[in-house]
């Protein structure tokens, strides 16, 4: 099957609540997919079972992480390894493993401009793990090397990710010159109007010295 049809038909079995209908079609996929030769498909539909074992009416992050060391072991990539740390970050929430991912991406030989985007994201993540785990510091340093990417590679940005990284330096009153200074560049890059906007309502903040709540 195509990936339209087989996305058209989860979310037929999804609209009409039809949840293990879903996830039996999508792991029927999988081993078909999976008997042949790597494919599009085959990280497409790795990446919707992750996905779908995320969701709240079929949570297993244990199955979900399966599905994802399956990605890393097929498609060991940049691409694999964003996700890997989006979902340590948002629904593991193992700030530790989210540094240590990206950690691990920092040292790959095989960065390019295409892998610049993924890292770019991943490193806005480690960011903000860092506050959480009261590593300041480190979290400075991040800020900075994503100046220094800004600065050195500025078509290649994934501009508007840095937002929630942003906002956390903003409450804690650190380095709040640098986040304006990248607040100003980010606003004039982002193409979304809700994001300008909350960039802007971010810039506005940091112009004033006030503390986001």
């Amino acid at each position: 099957m195509e990936i339209w049809d087989i996305d058209t038909q989860v979310m037929a079995y999804m609209q009409k609540g039809e949840y293990d209908n879903a996830e039996r079609f999508l792991i029927t996929q999988h081993l078909q997919l999976r008997a042949g030769e790597k494919s599009t498909a085959l990280r497409h539909i790795l990446n919707e079972l992750a996905m779908f074992y995320r969701l709240p009416y079929k949570r297993n992050f244990t199955q979900s992480e399966v599905y994802y060391r399956e990605m890393e072991t097929v498609f060991p990539d940049w691409e694999t390894d964003l996700r890997l740390a989006n979902f340590y970050f948002y629904s593991l929430r193992d700030f530790s493993r989210v540094v240590a991912q990206v950690d691990a991406m920092s040292g790959r030989k095989d960065q390019n401009k295409e892998s610049l985007q993924f890292y770019y994201s991943a490193l806005t993540l480690k960011g903000v793990a860092l506050l959480y785990l009261n590593r300041n510091q480190e979290s400075v340093m991040v800020l900075r090397e994503l100046e220094w990417l800004i600065s050195s590679s500025p078509s290649q940005i994934p501009y508007g990710d840095e937002l929630n990284f942003l906002n956390e330096l903003a409450k804690r009153k650190l380095e709040s010159t640098l986040c304006r200074k990248l607040a100003t560049v980010i606003v004039s890059k982002v193409r979304d109007q809700e994001f300008k906007d909350k960039f802007m309502a971010l810039l506005e903040t940091l112009q004033q010295g006030n503390t986001i709540r």
